[in-house]
């Protein structure tokens, strides 16, 4: 229940009473006095109200039928949601013996019966103030706790701070911008082990002495420029250590205001990246002797850089193969010269590079500046030039062996489809019919679904080619081929010259009544040809003659038993006169 319901209320009083009379005139007095009241005639619907909503105050009677008061409240204040409910026992007992019996079961008051009004009001007056100022004590205390919790959390936060920054490899130097010089005010032990001085040889002063060897630099007027206009900045500088050595700082220099935004100090973070640029120092010496070997490489070199591949530089291997000459290739984009066939190809190098540092014997196109599309196989490596990720690349022109192989694959493949397909009807040969055939089978039999086969001759062909010659009959072939081919309408079914004038249609998925469908599509075609046939005794037209069985494959029979019960019903519907369609089910 909703303790916000009684907030218009003085307090929520419940009275417990076994007489209803005692309950109304309680329940009218203290009504007016702007109170909220609940009533109960016993002990047991005392403990149910107490359960759905605790009140504020009990008035108990003593004298109740099954459970009696004294029994309520022992029952209540055995309960921690319920032990501090304040409980002002009333009854018509008034001997010591009873008053002192409700206090020590934990009565705050006792009132004897018959009530004064005004005593009544005053005592429940007084225990409601007394109860309200123990929850504003218990709220204030619940908050003070909190606080307390708040401030501790907050002092151990700040030691931990303290202590990550004292245990930090970097020195952390903090100076107050509210001095004219900028003074140190905190330094780190990462600082005292970085540059050799203790922190109270420099609290108080500007950190310039660390660098006061060197006061050229020209970073040094990033940093006075960034001061000035209190931001944020980043230089290298070189500094001196207290034992009179060298090393070079990478200084991140940030502005820290107060809680008004106003600027009060700055921070300093010192990194040493003395080997660094030492290495870079020797990498930078030793770039004459590296361009010597860059320029007269006798395969493709260039450098660019990483991120936008413009090129730094290309020898004279790479212009040839380019067709480009040195000045238009400088500085330009690898992009931008559209040198790259496939730019999903160049996202995929770089990110090679991003990841490993270098690739090797990458098969990759290139365009030339005429045009032309080379294959070249690459290698690279990401080498920095000033701090810039940049790549050494070399290529090998592989253009005539890639043209070699694409000519041998596609030699290959074309031999295989030859392999595959009838040269003089250009549908499947009756090699691709029986490898198709064992691989459908093999497929349906593990989904359970149906196979049918239609086995297909043309009536009278052989009067046909004596009639009008084997190049008509040639002729006639392929057109009933493309006739079939016209009828069967998806990509998994196949036609195949299952040799001399028959036909053999594979038709994976479909049942008999499909392949009977499909029949008569062919029949049609056929007839739609109108291939003249003077020696047919059943039409004036080339006609054809068909039987159809399907199954569903299984381990009990194998797949030429399908071939079969085609064959079977082709030959009914020779027998039975030609130019029809015969289907014969498979019994099993």
């Amino acid at each position: 229940m909703d303790n916000n319901k009684f907030k218009e209320f003085l307090g929520d009083i419940l009275v417990v009473d076994d007489q209803p009379n005692n309950l109304r005139i309680l329940a009218k007095i203290l009504s007016k006095k702007g109170y909220q009241v609940r009533e109960a005639t016993n002990g047991e619907m005392a403990l149910i109200a107490i359960q759905s909503q605790v009140p504020d105050l009990i008035l108990l009677d003593i004298m109740m039928p099954e459970i009696d008061g004294y029994k309520v409240c022992q029952h209540l204040k055995a309960n921690p949601k319920t032990k501090d409910i304040s409980i002002i026992f009333v009854s018509s007992l008034n001997g010591s013996v009873d008053k002192v019996k409700g206090f020590c079961m934990g009565g705050v008051d006792y009132i004897t019966k018959p009530l004064k009004i005004e005593e009544l009001l005053a005592r429940v007056e007084n225990q409601m103030m007394m109860t309200q100022q123990k929850q504003k004590l218990k709220q204030e205390n619940t908050k003070l706790k909190q606080e307390i919790s708040e401030h501790q959390q907050t002092e151990e936060e700040l030691q931990l701070l303290h202590r990550a920054i004292d245990a930090c490899q970097n020195g952390i130097m903090i100076t107050d911008s509210t001095q004219t010089d900028n003074p140190i005010v905190y330094v780190n032990q990462g600082f005292e082990t970085l540059t050799g001085y203790s922190k109270a040889e420099v609290m108080g002063k500007n950190p310039r002495f660390l660098h006061k060897n060197h006061p050229n630099q020209t970073a040094l007027i990033e940093v006075s420029t960034a001061l000035q206009e209190q931001r944020k900045c980043n230089v290298i500088l070189k500094n001196t250590r207290k034992n009179s050595t060298i090393w070079w700082n990478q200084l991140s220099i940030s502005p820290v205001p107060d809680a008004t935004g106003i600027l009060t100090h700055y921070i300093g973070v010192q990194t040493d990246i003395t080997q660094r640029q030492e290495i870079e120092l020797a990498l930078r010496l030793s770039e004459e002797k590296f361009a010597k070997a860059f320029s007269t490489n006798p395969a493709p070199m260039m450098i660019c850089t990483l991120r936008e591949g413009q090129l730094l530089d290309v020898n004279n291997s790479f212009c040839s193969l380019s067709g480009y000459n040195r000045e238009e290739l400088l500085r330009q984009s690898t992009i931008d010269l559209r040198i790259w066939v496939d730019s999903k190809e160049r996202g995929r190098i770089t990110k090679i590079l991003t990841l490993k540092g270098k690739v090797k014997n990458q098969e990759v196109n290139f365009r030339t500046k005429s045009g032309k599309i080379v294959t070249t196989l690459l290698s690279a490596e990401v080498i920095y030039i000033d701090r810039e990720a940049c790549v050494v690349g070399v290529g090998k022109d592989i253009t005539d062996r890639k043209q070699m192989e694409t000519a041998m694959s596609r030699a290959n493949q074309e031999l295989e489809r030859l392999a595959t397909i009838d040269s003089l009807t250009a549908v499947a040969n009756r090699r691709e019919f029986d490898q198709y055939l064992r691989q459908q089978w093999q497929i349906l039999k593990r989904e359970q679904l149906p196979l049918t086969i239609i086995m297909c001759d043309i009536d009278y062909f052989k009067s046909y080619n004596d009639t009008y010659g084997h190049q008509t009959g040639d002729y006639c072939l392929r057109q009933i081929a493309q006739a079939i081919k016209l009828s069967v309408k998806r990509p998994a079914d196949l036609v195949a010259r299952y040799g001399g004038e028959e036909f053999a249609i594979i038709l994976p998925n479909t049942t008999t009544e499909g392949g009977i469908h499909v029949a008569e599509r062919i029949q049609q075609q056929v007839r739609l040809l109108e291939i003249v046939h003077h020696s047919s005794d059943v039409s004036r037209y080339v006609t054809v003659s068909m039987g159809v069985a399907g199954i569903v494959p299984n381990q009990q029979l194998s797949r030429e038993v399908l071939i079969v019960a085609a064959d079977r019903g082709l030959y009914k519907a020779k027998k039975q006169g030609k130019n029809m369609i015969v289907r014969n089910d498979i019994l099993y």
